[in-house]
């Protein structure tokens, strides 16, 4: 496995690689600046680098075409996870209920929002977009 390191004055974005896929993310917060370097490990690493800096300028971000190692997730959370990904843009939020719906499982309210628990790349399928009916209060 191989890691990377992306940040701003936000956050820090870690990225581990498995078989040139995105294994796994973790966002921690700025103790230290991480300087961007000009060779990444892998291609999409650009896109990554470019989103993180639109995220400090409050620009929409999009993660398209991200190389997710999906074989660590079951057939259902991949579901979850890419329509997630697909269908609720920036600055939109769904409940659980609603994301449910969109999959085609209307009743699965409870496992999405376990998928939602252990999505596997926090930031990237971005699952604080996911809140339940009651709202965040």
């Amino acid at each position: 496995m191989k890691y990377e390191f992306f940040g701003n004055s936000f956050f820090i974005l870690k990225i581990i690689w498995k078989n040139e896929k995105i294994y796994s993310t973790s966002i921690s917060g700025p103790t230290k600046k991480i300087a961007n370097s000009l060779s990444f490990f892998h291609p999409y690493s650009r896109i990554i680098a470019q989103n993180i800096a639109h995220y400090e300028m409050q620009k929409s971000v999009t993660w398209s075409d991200a190389p997710f190692f999906w074989k660590r997730v079951s057939p259902f959370s991949r579901i979850v996870l890419s329509t997630l990904l697909k269908k609720v843009g920036f600055g939109q939020v769904v409940t659980y209920k609603q994301l449910a719906k969109m999959c085609g499982r209307p009743t699965a309210i409870r496992a999405v929002g376990q998928v939602m628990a252990r999505n596997p790349w926090p930031l990237l399928i971005p699952c604080h977009r996911v809140i339940s009916q009651k709202g965040l209060g």
